[in-house]
């Protein structure tokens, strides 16, 4: 498992961009992780099929 921490310094008058930011920032993750599952799962049934 990889772990990563990131240390913010919000400018106080920007405060509605690091949220918008902080919403996308959700999104890609989800969306990169639902990409993930999807290649695992065809590389799972790429070897079942080879073994087959």
């Amino acid at each position: 498992m990889i772990t990563c921490f990131i240390e913010y310094r919000i400018d106080p008058g920007k405060l509605d961009l690091f949220e918008q930011y902080a919403r996308n920032w959700g999104e890609i993750i989800r969306d990169v992780v639902v990409n993930w599952l999807a290649i695992l799962r065809l590389m799972r049934a790429l070897i079942l099929l080879l073994m087959a």
